[in-house]
Formats: C-alpha cells, structure tokens, sequence
C-alpha cells in the first residue's frame, strides 16, 4: 500500500548492464537529499536483514549525484507503472497474503 501511494511519483529503473551487477539503491530526493545503500525498501530489510545506508543531505552532493545518475539512465530501461504494480503483487502481496 505504502509503495502504491508513490506509483505517479517516482521513478524506477532497472540497470541493464549485462556484465555488471549493481545490487545498490540510489533515491534522489526534493534536490537536496542522498541516500545510497544495499537496503532493499521494504519491512524485511528494516526489520530483519542487517543492511546499511547512507543519508547525505547536502544539495551540492545531490547535484553532482544527479549527473552520475544520468549516466546510469542511459544504460538503464524505467520501470512501469505496470510493472511496478504487478512486481508488489507477485512478491509482496503474496507473501503477506501467505502470513495472514
């Protein structure tokens, strides 16, 4: 429900390099905040996992992010609104749906 609110937004994307594995998360945020990590965004990860990120609030850093971000962009496909809606279907709602 919480990623659902956000769905006309945010952005996704999915880094499609073939020779890479990026496992990390970027959020750029109002032009100001950073948060890089490994932490996947949902209870799991918060509640269970030890995972690990970082918070940098400054608009300079953010900026100079934002450029090396673009690059990423270019080699990368966004995700759909679609797609980010089926993905929390399958994974998500179906293991909650399991639990309750």
């Amino acid at each position: 429900q919480g990623v659902n609110s956000f769905l006309g937004k945010i952005k996704m994307y999915e880094y499609a390099e073939p020779k890479e594995i990026l496992h990390s998360k970027l959020l750029l945020i109002d032009d100001e905040f950073t948060f890089i990590g490994g932490v996947n965004l949902n209870k799991r990860s918060f509640e269970h996992d030890t995972e690990n990120g970082l918070i940098i609030g400054s608009a300079v850093f953010n900026q100079a992010v934002t450029s090396w971000f673009h690059q990423y962009v270019l080699q990368s496909k966004e995700i759909t609104k679609e797609q980010k809606v089926l993905f929390w279907r399958k994974w998500i709602i179906d293991i909650i749906d399991k639990k309750i």
